[in-house]
């Protein structure tokens, strides 16, 4: 569950002082919402889209961890029970740093995720801005149907005609 919520986007301050009444599922969208009050007082609202097998974790640490007051990610005591304490800054360098080992790659700390989270999210926007223009410059495959079609058409003949190109005819 760190791991998905660093890696889109939300800083490590916001993470830990999450709780399980920050979470609000939204069954429509298979998104949740993240609610995080920064130190400023106000709040603000981050919409954080999980994959589903995400959320599906998400419940399941939701479900073990209970409804009881407390950090939404907290230690775990022995026998895997949920002691309810925060997570610290040193805890999650620790976790990074197992997680690199296992994954043999060099080591990370939680920054280092959240700052590939805002170049990918740029990236995106970025992305579907370029694409947005591009579809807005050219024709659908629908519109060159309907329209180049029946200009070519109407090129050919003197008298107005009307197409029908889902049936090939010209009446």
């Amino acid at each position: 569950i760190f791991f998905s919520l660093v890696y889109r986007g939300l800083k490590i301050a916001e993470i830990t002082s999450l709780t399980p009444d920050s979470v609000k599922f939204s069954n429509k969208s298979g998104a949740c919402n993240i609610v995080a009050k920064p130190s400023r007082g106000t709040s603000r609202v981050r919409k954080v889209e999980l994959t589903n097998d995400e959320l599906i974790i998400l419940e399941d640490w939701l479900d073990h961890r209970g409804d009881g007051s407390g950090p939404l990610l907290c230690t775990l005591g022995r026998g895997g029970k949920p002691e309810g304490k925060r997570l610290t800054t040193a805890i999650l360098n620790e976790i990074c740093l197992h997680r690199a080992k296992q994954a043999e790659v060099p080591e990370f700390v939680p920054n280092d995720l959240s700052r590939s989270a805002e170049a990918l999210t740029n990236h995106r926007k970025a992305a579907r801005r370029k694409a947005a223009r591009a579809a807005a410059e050219s024709l659908s495959m629908a519109e060159k149907a309907l329209y180049l079609h029946a200009a070519e058409s109407a090129a050919e003949a003197d008298t107005e005609a009307i197409q029908f190109p889902f049936l090939g005819l010209s009446v």
